[in-house]
């Protein structure tokens, strides 16, 4: 059931109004207690940006670096069980 919570997730958030066609590189990463999360970077500023999964909602995303006329990625994202993120590029 968790992975079907999950997958609905990940859904509402590649459909919601506020991504824009200019975000790439996208990444997603889920622990067995449900919780998620999902970064990708922005074509327009080069920033990376990420956004969590826990009880049902995805979190507002937030700016966690800016780039500076440097393309990021690959991004690799991880999650642990305890909801600890790792996430590089």
């Amino acid at each position: 059931m968790k992975a079907l919570n999950i997958l609905a997730a990940l859904l509402v958030l590649a459909t919601a109004p506020a991504l824009a066609q200019d975000e790439y590189f996208w990444t997603v990463a889920a622990n067995p207690n449900g919780e998620a999360v999902a970064a990708w970077s922005d074509n327009d500023n080069y920033d990376v940006r990420a956004a969590t999964y826990n009880g049902g909602t995805w979190s507002s995303y937030e700016i966690i670096a800016n780039s500076a006329n440097t393309f990021p990625h690959p991004i690799c994202l991880a999650i642990d069980n305890a909801g600890n993120i790792v996430l590089i590029w």
